[in-house]
């Protein structure tokens, strides 16, 4: 979970959103549920998040969602949201035996002292927003239908999405299809460069810009068990077209010697095809409730993982709630995924260095805490995430190995929330 930034890097921002995601046990959800008849007509949520890793980048993000619901379970829902991001991020680059300056492909020039990982200074500003309204359709058939928008100085992303939920069986099932699609656009601060070209000396097109398409379909069904258990089950399916190279990474080149002799800019395939089973079981303990999921995910990048989720709502009175949150995830490598190239040696059509296609290992712990404030209810979460990537010996020359060439990724976030009905 590297986060990929560069100044007004547009592809940070879908990094930062995975990371989030991935540290908050986060899941693309497609609707929402309906506001049931008798319930408070307006709902205002507030969420602030902060995360920082380690020496490199850290985010601000506050959110502010208001549903207002209807008569008939009708609700319509508005989402503003606002990041702040700063910090450094790494360029794709490996630590050397002495120092290097590097160019990025916006023209500023930054400096890594000898064994030190590469890393560019940048900030960035996001903006977004999202419309969603849920209908009955027909007896237990309801829509959700979803508009969204988000910008940055260099990336723009549009998207619509659409459910529907069928409850039958005395709605002790039900079965949900979901599909969403995305547009987005990116155009690099300093220019777009030809992937495999030479980050510094390399030919740019001044304002050029590059699309690509994000498809998603969904396949859900939800079982009650028995009074206290649930079942859910939900198969994802993933279309990805155009260009999915990150404009401001890349690979280094070293000779046997170790010595750094150049930096490409990466390149990926233009297509990929992703696959999503995610398993959950919620059940109650009494007061208590225990919720645990098992995801697989499989692209045809070649990456592969599994990812275990554990939590346990402990509510020691009928107002406070404790939840104490493990999560473990584990990677394959995707088939071009490099730290680095020899000297010499055939370009392959295909190269990238990212850590989050490399063989990865994510670790989570966390605490969230609730009870109601005024006229609402408050939350606070805590979560620490550890990533590790080393870097294996076979991809960099003799004098390389046993260097810290790609250090461990740490980070904390701290969320705040806040909900009133009314």
């Amino acid at each position: 979970m590297q986060l990929n930034h560069e100044t007004g890097g547009g592809k940070a921002s879908r990094a930062i959103g995975k990371a989030v995601a991935a540290l908050l046990g986060g899941q693309l959800c497609l609707g929402s549920a309906a506001a049931s008849e008798g319930a408070p007509r307006n709902r205002i949520e507030f969420a602030g998040l902060y995360y920082k890793e380690s020496a490199r980048v850290q985010v601000s993000e506050p959110t502010l969602r208001w549903t207002r619901s209807f008569s008939g379970d009708r609700s319509f829902s508005l989402r503003l949201g606002f990041d702040a991001m700063s910090g450094a991020s790494p360029s794709g680059a490996l630590p050397t035996l002495q120092a290097e300056t590097y160019t990025s492909p916006s023209g500023k020039s930054f400096r890594a002292g000898a064994g030190e990982l590469p890393k560019r200074t940048f900030y960035d500003e996001r903006v977004s927003a999202g419309l969603e309204y849920t209908q009955p359709w027909a007896s237990g058939l309801s829509g959700n239908s979803g508009v969204n928008v988000s910008s940055e100085a260099d990336y723009l992303s549009l998207g619509i999405s659409q459910s529907l939920a069928w409850e039958f069986n005395r709605k002790m099932t039900t079965l949900t299809l979901g599909a969403s699609h995305n547009r987005d656009t990116v155009e690099p601060r300093g220019g777009l460069g030809e992937p495999l070209s030479d980050m510094e000396t390399g030919t740019v097109e001044e304002g050029g810009s590059k699309s690509k398409s994000i498809s998603d379909l969904l396949f859900g069904v939800t079982q009650i068990l028995d009074r206290r258990t649930l079942l859910q089950v939900n198969l994802g399916l993933g279309f990805d077209s155009g260009f999915m190279t990150e404009p401001y990474k890349g690979v280094s080149v070293f000779d046997d010697a170790g010595s750094l002799v150049g930096l490409l800019r990466e390149s990926r395939p233009d297509s990929r095809r992703r696959t999503t089973l995610l398993t959950r079981l919620n059940r109650h303990l009494g007061r208590d409730v225990f919720s645990g999921s098992l995801r697989w995910y499989h692209d045809d990048w070649g990456v592969d993982s599994w990812t275990l989720d554990l939590r346990y709502h402990f509510k020691p009175d009928l107002d406070q709630v404790w939840q104490p949150h493990l999560r473990y995830s584990r990677q394959t490598a995707a088939d071009f995924q490099r730290f680095a190239l020899r000297e010499g040696e055939p370009l392959p059509e295909h190269v990238s260095s990212d850590m989050r296609l490399a063989d990865l290992n994510s670790l989570t712990l966390g605490m969230k805490y609730s009870r109601p404030v005024l006229n609402g209810r408050l939350s606070l979460r805590l979560e620490y995430l550890l990533q590790s990537a080393p870097v294996p010996d076979g991809q960099v020359p003799e004098p390389l190995r046993g260097m810290d060439l790609n250090p461990d990724l740490k980070a904390l976030l701290f969320g705040l929330g806040y909900t009133i009905d009314f």
